[in-house]
This record gives structure tokens, sequence and C-alpha cells, in this order.
């Protein structure tokens, strides 16, 4: 049988042309696979959080971000600077009044804390998508002080491992100025009560911290998933996503709107692969 060679520059003029490598999966996978997820399939949330920097001139395009990024089961903002009409002051003149119906996002429950010790500044929004928590989601800690604002949200989905009975979101704000460690051992003292009431929970914490790291987090057994910038102007690192176990990663959006923040996307590892049973 007679054999035939090809020459190597004809060789490799054919593989230049015509043989392109076959890569296995597709460009963005995961992101696709979590778009095409049900939102009751998610046993670890998918969320979004973000500094808005005041959310006054800003709601249509967090309406948009919502409907770009589909299937988010939360999302958490921070220094949203609004207050609500029922609160009056006496030293001060609120700048942003919203009521609750104008931040409304559809299939999502609000929970809101304005800040408490002054009229403007601060401020913390939690949305919690209808379609992921199978029963109301209830608020199980704030906290408005001048060295922390915090807002707790605890949630259960319908799939979840069987050491944890729910998830609970703690959405944190830790202004510049604020006393480190007194905003520290209220965080800390936040976290261990809410684990003693429910020992099988797991935390999510996020939010705009002003510091790269929280040491007493780490101590604690969390560990920080952002590593990149999320501040423009001085190209450092403010917020944090908190987090146990190997269950997620984040990766950093464009603000929202005029906001100095990145927005930081929050991706779960792990979800349910669930099917309705055919009768």
């Amino acid at each position: 049988m007679r054999s035939y060679e090809i020459d190597s520059r004809l060789m490799n003029k054919l593989k230049e042309e015509t043989i392109k490598r076959n890569y296995r999966g597709k460009r963005g996978g995961l992101q696709k696979r979590v778009r095409r997820t049900k939102l009751n399939n998610f046993s670890f949330p998918y969320g979004l959080s973000a500094n808005v920097n005041s959310l006054q001139g800003k709601i249509l395009h967090l309406e948009q971000t919502v409907a770009n990024t589909r299937n988010l089961c939360f999302i958490a903002l921070q220094e949203t600077k609004l207050q609500n009409f029922e609160k009056e002051w006496y030293n001060e003149f609120p700048r942003h009044r919203f009521t609750d119906d104008a931040l409304n996002i559809d299939g999502y429950y609000l929970f809101r804390l304005d800040r408490q010790f002054s009229a403007n500044g601060g401020g913390l929004i939690t949305y919690i998508a209808k379609n992921w928590s199978i029963s109301n989601p209830k608020i199980c800690c704030t906290i408005s002080t001048p060295d922390i604002e915090l807002i707790a949200v605890r949630s259960r989905p319908r799939f979840l491992p069987s050491d944890i009975s729910n998830i609970t979101l703690i959405n944190v704000y830790i202004r510049p100025t604020s006393n480190v460690s007194i905003a520290d051992k209220t965080l800390k003292s936040s976290i261990t009560n809410l684990q003693k009431e429910n020992p099988r929970t797991y935390f999510i914490i996020i939010g705009d911290v002003n510091r790269d790291r929280i040491d007493i987090l780490e101590t604690m057994g969390f560990r920080n998933l952002v590593d990149y910038t999320t501040y423009q102007r001085s190209n450092s690192t403010l917020d944090a996503v908190y987090v146990k176990g190997d269950y997620y990663s984040t990766r950093r959006l464009y603000p929202i709107s005029t906001s100095d923040h990145f927005s930081i996307l929050i991706t779960p590892k792990y979800y349910e692969h669930h099917h309705s049973s055919v009768k």
C-alpha cells in the first residue's frame, strides 16, 4: 500500500486557512446556564450589590439593569439617600423623599432602611425575588447608627442542601468616618445573635464597607470574594461580599447610572436541576 506525504508548507497553510481547534464548552457558558435556570431552582441566590450614591433619578436605570440581568434572586443597594414621608425631622430637611410604592420593582419584595440619625445620606434597600423565596422573607435585624447601617433579611428558597435551613442576606454600609472598631463589634454581635436564633442559616454579607477587608469576619470563617477595584475615583476596593464555603464567585459590572462605585454580580456555583414530572 502506497503512502503519500504532504509538504509541510502546504500543511501549515491548510491549518491556517481551514483547520481550527474545536473548543469544548461555550463562551460565557456559566452565565448562560444561570440565565436559563428558573428562579425557583436556585438553591443559593444569584444577586446584585451596588452602592448607588443616591437613588434619586436612577430608578429607571436600576429597572433596566434588573431586566438585562435575568433571574436575579436579590438586589442589595447602599447609600440610597432617601427618606419616607412618614418621618418628621425638626432640625433637618430631607432632600429626597420617596414612598415605598415609588421604589417597588415588579416581582420583588422591598425591604427598606432609611438613615435614622440624620435626614440625609446613607440608607439601604434589599429586594428579594418573589419567585425565589417560597415564603414571605422577613427582616430579622436592623441597625442605623453613625458607625454602621445594617439590614438583615431571612429567606427560604425551595431547594437547599440538607445542612442549611434558610438564607440570611446582610446588607451593610459603613461610612468612611465611622469608628471601625465599634462598627466591627456591632457587626460581629449581630451575626452571632442571628446565628444563635437559627444555627443552620447561611449568611451572605454584602455592602460598602469603605475598606478592602474586615478582619473580624475572617476570624469568624468568612472570606471576601471581592479582590478587584470597586471605587472608580481612587481605584480602590471599598465593597465586599463575605460568605463561607466555595459556593460563590463574583465579578464586576458597570455602575448604576452615575454612581462612582462599580456594581458586583454574585453568581452561585451550585443550583438544582429539577424538572416537572410528566403525568
